[in-house]
């Protein structure tokens, strides 16, 4: 992912959030001349005191 692309968590412009273990995280990853990508990341009560990363891959867009 860029560098510079926009990382907003639950609607929040943020790299990081803190969250109760059990809830979900809405994403979304966007930076001109790429799609945007977005989804959820749901957290289990087996993932409390732990850092949970998600990996995500913004594909440039054709310059069509």
């Amino acid at each position: 992912m860029p560098s510079d692309a926009t990382v907003k968590l639950d609607g929040q412009t943020v790299k990081t959030k803190r969250v109760k273990s059990g809830t979900s995280v809405s994403y979304e990853v966007s930076k001109a001349g790429y799609t945007t990508q977005s989804g959820s990341i749901p957290t289990s009560l087996s993932d409390a005191f732990k850092t949970v990363e998600k990996k995500i891959t913004l594909v440039q867009e054709s310059g069509g």
